[in-house]
């Protein structure tokens, strides 16, 4: 998750309320928390890389670097 806050100077207290609100909704990212923080389209999910059965839950190298270059590609778009 890539979050651009509105406002930094109250980060140690957001972050307080954010962790409380995963905890609360595992499964689901809390887009309404996200909103309150960063605004709209200011925060966005980029999925794990993937890891296959064949390597029993080892990332493959080119895996990561797919992700690592989705992740900074969207970093990119969002500043």
């Amino acid at each position: 998750m890539i979050l651009l806050l509105n406002s930094p100077s109250g980060w140690q207290k957001q972050l307080g309320e954010l962790e409380r609100v995963l905890v609360k909704k595992s499964l689901a990212w809390p887009s309404q928390i996200f909103t309150k923080f960063c605004g709209t389209e200011r925060f966005n999910a980029i999925s794990h890389p993937k890891s296959f059965a064949s390597s029993k839950g080892l990332l493959v190298a080119d895996s990561v670097e797919h992700w690592a270059d989705r992740f900074y590609a969207l970093m990119k778009t969002m500043l």
